[in-house]
């Protein structure tokens, strides 16, 4: 694994140098990159504007998590509206997993082996 230093030199060397130069006068955001995977970090960052100020803004409003698959989220996300545990064999997660991602509001990124979870504007 690589060391926290090392990981934010690789950084400095993309395109985006001042909002990675601001970020490191954050302990909070120095935090975030150790974190989590490159792949997702220059997602939310796209989607938080490039400031990473907004970082922690965009990720409680939109970030549901993270998970093995698909289909183990959209059993999360119907154990929310159950009213009984005895009609959960009967709900088909696949369908409902591809629902809530197609055409739903849920989009999901995939790195390191899980499924990171947003909510769509």
């Amino acid at each position: 694994m690589k060391s926290l230093i090392e990981f934010i030199r690789e950084l400095f060397n993309r395109k985006n140098n001042r909002a990675w130069m601001n970020c490191l006068s954050s302990q909070v955001c120095i935090a975030f990159l150790y974190k989590y995977d490159r792949k997702l970090i220059n997602i939310i960052l796209k989607n938080s504007g490039n400031n990473i100020s907004e970082v922690p803004i965009f990720m409680k409003e939109h970030y549901q998590g993270a998970y093995e698959n698909k289909v183990k989220f959209a059993q999360k996300y119907a154990e929310g509206y159950l009213f009984s545990d005895d009609l959960a064999p009967y709900i088909n997660y696949r369908f409902l997993a591809k629902k809530l991602f197609k055409n739903g509001p849920y989009y999901g990124i995939k790195t390191n082996g899980r499924i990171h979870v947003f909510l769509k504007d």
